[in-house]
């Protein structure tokens, strides 16, 4: 009988969705807006997030100069809908969380993958990729691996790999992190609610899904061709427990979970008990940002070093060439792009998921960014880049 995880049965049922919103001011959260009226939801009020000694410092949007009315209208127009399907928002610049924000919504499909009862906590979907390469980070800083170049295969103890030849030896941790492990694969061509969907089917058809990633046929010469692969992500979870002989869960936990303070953090995992690295962890928005500030200051929290400063210059180096809508090069499960303004230009990093999650670093306006949000199915994925672009990038007054 085929195997169906109950994670892989939510996947093909995503069309079922049906979004909910919310509002919230000055980090509460208010009545959902589906269930209100415009005229019943009272007008959105800053007031600066509150400190509860999770290693933030705190400080004030007027402080940080940005143009308080400007971003009052955008999150109002968050709390009412306009601004759609966004679920939280969290910003900091200069060091300071200055904005923390969540607007009401229902527990969904995603949030059964890991029974989360917390409204608060919000799955990142691929967003996880960029926590997982941080994870990888660590390890390598730690002494494991040996370095990006190591061959791939030989980190897991299977005995042999179906459709084998010569190319597969040449499989390295860097091509893995790249995303150009030269296997063929195509999870963008159908969507996720097709069994067709390359992802869809290893999941649903399979209880390893490292072992039937690198099992499949080679495409083309690793290292030459990225191709963007959640599986592959997922199989770092397994490759680094394999090396470190912990599993990712008790590595996060020790190693960057505790130490940035993410008191609610939590992963889903496989059928056979590795992290989700490629799209499963769960995190507050206020969390999300800890890792866009440590980016920015390279490596460290709070004056500890989380990670080396060189695995952060690293990991949003460009490695492969993009063409998106706002992305042009992808790093180390970081995508990097642009913002423009008028005639001005702000390159970015950014991790991004399904239905639009976004940690979002702008180093030369100091600025840190966390949006989730839950646009799914209605072709607005996008819509948290446009804000910043449209409305957060022109509020900062002081560049």
């Amino acid at each position: 009988m085929m195997y169906v995880s109950p994670r892989s049965a939510l996947l093909i049922l995503l069309c079922l969705l049906s979004a909910c919103g919310g509002g919230g001011g000055g980090g509460g959260v208010s009545t959902s807006v589906g269930s209100s009226t415009a005229g019943e939801i009272p007008p959105y009020e800053y007031a600066p997030p509150e400190d509860i000694l999770d290693g933030w410092q705190v400080g004030d949007l007027d402080d940080q100069q940005f143009d308080v009315g400007r971003i009052t209208r955008m999150v109002d127009g968050m709390l009412r809908g306009d601004i759609e399907g966004i679920d939280a928002i969290a910003m900091a610049r200069r060091g300071q969380l200055v904005l923390v924000e969540r607007f009401a919504r229902e527990l969904d499909q995603f949030d059964r993958w890991i029974g989360n009862r917390d409204p608060e906590r919000h799955v990142l979907h691929s967003a996880s990729k960029s926590f997982t390469s941080v994870l990888i980070g660590i390890a390598l800083d730690q002494g494991y691996f040996g370095g990006t170049e190591v061959a791939y295969l030989p980190l897991f103890d299977y005995p042999a790999y179906d459709n084998y030849d010569g190319r597969k030896a040449n499989i390295t941790l860097d091509d893995v992190l790249t995303m150009r492990l030269g296997i063929q694969w195509d999870e963008w061509s159908e969507p996720y609610t097709s069994s067709r969907n390359d992802l869809v089917a290893l999941t649903q058809q399979n209880q390893d899904w490292t072992k039937a990633l690198l099992d499949l046929p080679m495409a083309t010469q690793p290292g030459t061709a990225y191709v963007y692969n959640t599986a592959a992500t997922n199989s770092l979870c397994d490759a680094l427990d394999e090396v470190t002989g912990m599993t990712t869960d008790e590595f996060s936990e020790r190693f960057l979970f505790e130490p940035l303070q993410m008191r609610n953090a939590e992963w889903d995992n496989t059928p056979t008990g590795h992290c989700v690295g490629g799209s499963g962890l769960f995190l507050t928005a206020r969390d999300m940002a800890k890792m866009g500030q440590v980016f920015l200051d390279d490596g460290q929290w709070v004056g500890q070093q989380i990670v080396s400063e060189e695995w952060v210059a690293r990991s949003v180096a460009p490695a492969a060439a993009f063409n998106g809508e706002f992305a042009n090069a992808y790093g180390y499960q970081w995508w990097l792009g642009e913002f423009r303004e008028g005639a001005r230009t702000y390159p970015f990093y950014y991790a991004s998921g399904y239905g639009g999650q976004f940690l979002v670093v702008i180093e030369e306006l100091e600025l840190v960014i966390a949006i989730f949000a839950q646009n799914y199915e209605n072709g607005r994925f996008s819509l948290p880049l446009h804000v910043i672009e449209d409305e957060i990038i022109p509020s900062v007054l002081d560049r």
